[in-house]
Formats: structure tokens, C-alpha cells, sequence
């Protein structure tokens, strides 16, 4: 529901990055009973009731909007304290808008606003989150470190005594949020290992993309600038690991790994016990790597949360969402004892409702990972993978739309992201016309991907299709005539087709990148499909016409009588010439987008058959290089499944992501844990089984 009263508010400083604010207000309750508190912020927010964790947000949304979360409280009889914890980093990032910060906030009882920003909630700068540190990762904005003492969150049910001064913010429309709520299950973890650690500090250590970059166009704080240099510490850090238990108390230098079970998303947790000054650090991963080991850096982000600690007993709980399977605690300066670790869930819970029938238990494993890979990617939007970059991605979002249809009889998620592409009336540093690649975001550097541009036209019609009376479709035609308005001056004079197209240009992640320019045919496959997609979405016959007759240029030029060739280039005299490159996810791309020929019938039978997981690039088809987990296998197993092969798709699935379930109970970006392991795109397996058992 919209705010009944409540304002955005702020500090006067919307330039600052990594701005950290409480907000606090009491409201005395004459019994116990139900309310709901209403939030909308930029850029995240905790909401603590009593002193208590509640809720974390809010769902994102496009620049110049903000989505409104409606969370359900239990008042006390007596005095009751809201605590809002609220960053605005004012960074640009993949998965956030660089936008200035606020908070509107009000407590609702009975249909009443009781409680309000500005008039209620007093507001003061939160010190114990040091903001001179670096970025995340690249895709992400600042990481987390702190000093704390006993008396650090008292705030939260003592109130705040030297309020700041807030001025109103007015730039924000307000958006109803659809995607459901996260469920916030506290999992706890079981010791691992323990390990000795030294520390050597060295100037010359290996910096990550993120820290190499930040200036004027990656936002945040210099390496020169920094107060803690996180990623310089654990960089220098050896661990040994023990062959005895160090159990909850560990000395100066010394370390415990906690095991959660499986990889899970959220807010990571420790009580820790202190009797002197300590400094702990907290890092995480998603798998151990060869050494039984914790690799803070496996993702390219800095996987470590720092915590400075005076004598006392804290719950230490991140701000911030991430991804592990096995948490390390460090005991960097001084000593602690660890009673519990592990972390508190922010996931989303209703993709969990349907039960696969099956028997196969591997089958069982494989659906219930790419549940809770679903589950992880889709709190308030698609996103790619919750770790190192929670972004909105598209293509991604096209299969992740399927699978919310399927598994939760709705598509409020895919609504809302659908959306936010379609709200701002242009996008910064984007070329006129063109979608983000992932969205909200913010691109300082101009980078786009032009095909996944294409995705969203396709995603669109089937989510149009199980969405009939949906007005997103028609709100969308405007930005879908000048996405393609955007294509039209790149299709080359001679034969209509794309080419030389501008940016970071994707096939998937494999040779067939390296295949990209001049004229690419699987882009122009793809392009074929969202002219027709536009034309069925607004009966628009010429779209039609103009897909079909690249349909008859690409056939043409790319098939060779046995396969598809991947793109075709200029000589020297400028000549186009179709060169003779060949890979296994342009097929599938062909016969994805309904490109039969004459004798596609013998090239499914080879790539049904002789190509997939176990393809072998030095056999028979050497010629052809391979493809990979995204998207050359999504496309696979659709088209096995298209074709009605069940029992070899059924193969396919077991074959890819079998051994990635049983080792960290979600599914993987790539064939191999080079990337992220718990990636959106893969819970369309859960979709497919469903599928394929019922």
C-alpha cells in the first residue's frame, strides 16, 4: 500500500560514499498486538524491533523509484523500539542505483499511521562501520568492517539522544513491491577444521579487479586512502591446518572453519566472547579449495568481514547479503571464544512448495539444489548469482522467469524485474535505446551487453503469455521501438544482417566469444526470434516480414550443409567472407530459435547423441569446440526436452549437475568452480524436472 504519511528523508550530504544512519523511535503499546511497519530506502536497510533482527531491504528498484516493503511486527505491551539501520553508499555498482540516500518509514496499526519519518524517528551517523575500505568486489560496492564495543547497539532499545538535522528528499516515486518476502532462518554451522595462521604483510600483494580500478569512474575509497586494507592482511595470511580441535576458544592467530551444510545466502553470524581487545575476521566461500581451505578471493571479491572488538559479548551479524557454505573465523589480534557460527537466511521460501515425483534420489539432490539456487537468485529480483554481484541480469531472467511459472504459479518476481527496465525514462552512459545488461544498476564505463537486450524482447512474450492481462507489455512498447530504432543502423547494407555490433558482445562463456564480430550469426538468430517476439507482442506484420528474411540470409551464409558456422568477417579488401569456425552452442542456438534446414534432423541426431557434457573436443567432431554450462547446456536440455528425448535429457541433467549438488547443494555458473556456484539461470533445471516426472 502507499505511505500514509511518512516522507523520505536524509542527512544534508548525498555526495559522501558509504553513509551509514540509525533511526530510531519508541511508540507505547497498551497491549500486545499486530502492526506493520512500511519502509522504502536507498540503498539497504535492518529493521530491529526490541532489539531484535525483523526484516532486511528493501526490493529494488529502477533510478528515481523506490519500492515500498510492508512488514508484519509484534508490538509488546508497554514501550516498543524500532531501530532502522540504513547505507547509501553512493557508488555505482551492478547490483544497486548510485542514487542520493533516504528512508521513509511508518508504523501502521489498524489501517493508522502512529509513527513517522520525519516527525517520529530521530536519526544519528552509525561510527562503528569504518567507510574508508574497499569495494566488495568490481559488481558490488563497499565491504564491511567495524569497531565495536559493548555498548555499540544499545541505540537500538536505549534510543538516540543528539538527533542530525534531516532534510526532506523529494527526487523518489513510490512502487508497490510484489515479489514475496524472504524468510530469515537462522542456520547454524558445525566445526569444520581448525588452523594456525601468520601473517606477513607485504606492499607488493595481489590486488583484485576492483581495487586496481576504483578512480574516477569505478567509485570508492583508494587503496592510498584506506583506514583498513583487508584484502592486504589475508593476502598475507598461511594457515596451517591442526589436527586437533581448537574447540569455541581461539588464541591469537588461530582459526575455525564452520561447515552450514550446504550453500546458503544471507546475513553471516557469531556470537563471539571477548576478555581482551580482539580483532576477528570473518571470511567465506562457497567450497574449501584443494588445501581443505577457506579462499577469500576465489570470486574476485573480498570475501572477509572485519570486526574489531573491545571486552565483551557480541552477536555479530553482517549488514550486507552473501553466499557460503564454510565460514572462517579468524582470531587475527588477541583472543575469543566462538559459541556459535553460521549465518541468517535471505531467501526466498515459496519456490520450495511443489515435490519432484521421482525415485532416483540423484534426481531428488539435483531438483532440491536447483531449488535453493532459485531460491537464492530471486528474493526481490532475478539475479545472476548472490554473491559477487546480486545483479539483475537478463538472459538469465529469461530462463528464471520460466521457473518461477512452474514452481510458484506466479510471476510476481519476474513483474517486478520486468519493470524496473521500463520505468527511468533513459539510462546514463547507454547508447539511445539500448537496455542495461543488468538492471538496477549504474554504468559509469558505458558497458553493455547488445544481446541480452534482445533476451528481455523474448522473456517479455512468454511472460506476456502466462500474463495476459498484464499491462507491463503495453507499458513497454516505447522502450522496445527504440531498442530496435538501436539494431537497425547496425544491419550490414548488402544482406540485413547485424554487424560490427558496439560493447562487450556474449554468446556464452566459451571459444564461441572469441566469434563475435563482424556478422555473428548466433546474434542474428536471436535477433530473428525478438523481431518476431515484438511482432506477435504488437501485431506488428513488418517485424515479421523483416525477421524472415534474415531468417533466409543466415541460413544461406551460415549453414554449410552440416553445420552452422559462427560468424562471417571482411579480407583485406574488404570483402565479407563466412569464415569456417564452428561451435556446439551455435547449433543449439539454430535449433533453439526453429532454424531447420534441409538435414537438421541429422544434426540434432549428432548433437543429441555425440555432444553435451561428455562431448569430447579432441573425437571426431574435433573441429567443433564445446560449449558450456550458460548457455550452451540450458539450451541443450530445453531442446532435448523440446524434441521429447526425456530419458537423455534426464541423462544430460544428471551428468552436469549431479557431482555440483552433492558438492555445495546448488548449481554452478560454469562446468567447474572457476566462477560463481550458485548461479539463477541453473533453476530452471528444477522447472525441467518437474517437467520431465510429472
Amino acid at each position: 500500500m502507499p505511505f500514509k504519511q511518512a516522507q523520505a528523508v536524509w542527512q544534508n550530504d548525498h555526495q559522501s560514499i558509504s553513509q551509514f544512519l540509525g533511526f530510531y523511535a519508541a511508540y507505547t503499546s497498551e497491549k500486545a498486538q499486530s502492526a506493520h511497519i512500511q519502509i522504502a530506502a536507498i540503498n539497504n536497510y535492518q529493521l530491529y524491533i526490541n532489539g531484535q533482527f525483523v526484516a532486511h531491504g528493501p526490493a529494488r528498484c529502477a533510478h528515481g523509484f523506490a519500492r515500498i516493503d510492508c512488514i508484519p511486527v509484534q508490538l509488546n505491551t508497554g514501550e516498543n523500539h524500532i531501530a532502522i539501520e540504513v547505507a547509501a553508499y553512493h557508488m555505482n555498482s551492478y547490483d544497486q542505483t548510485d542514487q542520493a540516500g533516504f528512508i521513509a518509514a511508518e508504523l501502521i496499526i489498524d489501517d493508522t499511521c502512529v509513527l513517522n519519518t520525519p516527525n517520529d524517528f530521530k536519526a544519528h551517523v552509525l561510527t562503528q562501520r569504518l567507510r574508508d575500505v574497499q569495494r566488495y568486489s568490481f559488481q558490488r560496492a563497499t565491504s564491511e568492517a567495524y569497531h565495536l564495543d559493548s555498548a555499540t547497539n544499545t541505540w537500538r532499545t536505549q534510543g538516540i539522544n543528539d538527533s542530525l538535522d534531516l532534510i526532506q528528499v523529494n527526487q523518489y516515486t513510490f512502487k508497490e513491491r510484489l515479489a514475496p518476502y524472504p524468510n530469515y532462518t537462522i542456520i547454524e554451522g558445525n566445526t569444520n577444521s581448525s588452523w594456525s595462521c601468520t601473517y606477513q604483510l607485504d606492499d607488493d600483494y595481489p590486488q583484485d579487479r576492483a581495487q586496481k580500478t576504483t578512480g574516477n569512474k569505478l567509485k570508492g575509497c583508494l587503496t592510498t586512502d584506506l583506514e583498513l586494507n583487508v584484502r592486504q592482511i589475508m593476502a598475507g595470511c598461511t594457515s596451517t591446518q591442526q589436527s586437533e580441535s581448537f574447540g569455541a576458544k581461539l588464541s591469537e592467530h588461530q582459526a575455525v572453519i564452520y561447515d552450514v551444510g550446504r550453500n546458503r545466502s544471507g546475513f553471516i553470524r557469531a556470537q563471539v566472547q571477548c576478555e581482551e581487545v580482539c580483532h576477528v575476521l570473518i571470511s567465506f566461500d562457497e567450497r574449501l579449495n584443494e588445501q581443505n581451505d577457506v579462499d577469500f578471493t576465489r570470486l574476485g571479491c573480498i570475501n572477509t568481514i572485519s570486526y574489531e572488538l573491545k571486552p565483551g559479548t557480541y552477536d555479530l551479524q553482517s549488514f550486507e547479503p552473501y553466499t557460503a557454505r564454510f565460514i572462517k573465523i579468524h582470531s587475527y589480534a588477541g583472543s575469543c571464544r566462538i559459541d556459535s557460527c553460521g549465518l541468517r537466511t535471505y531467501e526466498n521460501p515459496s519456490v520450495f512448495d511443489k515435490q519432484l515425483s521421482s525415485d532416483d534420489q540423484e534426481l531428488q539432490d539435483i531438483y532440491e539444489a536447483a531449488l535453493h539456487t532459485l531460491s537464492q537468485n530471486s528474493v526481490d529480483i532475478f539475479t545472476d548469482c548472490p554473491s559477487r554481484e546480486r545483479a539483475g541480469w537478463l538472459c538469465d531472467s529469461f530462463f528464471m522467469g520460466r521457473a518461477e511459472r512452474k514452481l510458484c504459479d506466479s510471476s510476481f518476481i519476474e513483474t517486478d524485474f520486468l519493470e524496473n527496465f521500463i520505468l527511468p525514462d533513459s539510462f546514463a552512459n547507454l547508447p539511445q535505446g539500448m537496455l542495461p545488461m543488468c538492471y538496477p544498476a549504474d554504468f559509469a564505463d558505458g558497458n553493455f551487453i547488445p544481446q541480452w537486450s534482445l533476451w528481455y524482447v523474448l522473456e517479455l512474450l512468454e511472460y506476456q503469455e502466462a500474463n495476459p492481462d498484464n499491462n507491463i507489455v503495453a507499458a513497454a512498447k516505447p522502450r522496445m521501438q527504440a531498442l530496435f530504432d538501436f539494431f537497425k543502423q547496425y544491419e550490414n547494407e548488402d544482406n540485413g544482417l547485424l554487424d560490427m555490433l558496439p560493447a562487450w558482445n556474449f554468446i556464452e562463456w566459451s571459444k564461441a566469444n572469441g566469434f563475435v564480430q563482424e556478422i555473428n550469426y548466433p546474434t542474428n538468430m536471436l535477433y530473428c526470434a525478438a523481431l518476431e517476439a515484438y511482432a506477435t507482442l504488437y501485431s506488428d506484420d513488418t517485424f515479421k516480414q523483416r525477421a524472415a528474411e534474415k531468417r533466409q540470409v543466415i541460413i544461406k551464409e551460415s549453414w554449410d550443409g552440416s553445420w552452422f558456422r559462427d560468424h562471417a568477417a571482411r579480407d583485406d579488401d574488404e570483402t565479407m567472407r563466412v569464415l569456417d569456425d564452428k561451435t556446439e552452442v551455435c547449433q543449439y542456438y539454430a535449433l533453439f530459435f526453429d532454424f531447420k534446414v534441409d538435414g537438421w534432423e541429422n544434426l540434432w541426431e549428432r548433437l543429441r547423441t555425440q555432444f553435451g557434457s561428455h562431448y569430447d573436443a579432441n573425437g571426431q567432431h574435433g573441429h567443433v569446440h564445446p560449449a558450456n554450462a550458460f548457455i550452451g547446456y540450458v539450451l541443450r536440455i530445453d531442446l532435448l526436452k523440446r524434441y521429447g528425448h526425456n530419458q537423455a535429457c534426464l541423462d544430460e541433467i544428471k551428468s552436469l549437475y549431479g557431482m555440483m549438488a552433492q558438492e555445495t547443494g546448488t548449481l554452478w555458473e560454469h562446468k567447474d568452480t572457476s566462477a560463481s556456484c550458485n548461479h539463477g539461470f541453473a533453476g530452471f533445471i528444477a522447472s525441467t524436472l518437474l517437467e520431465l516426472c510429472a
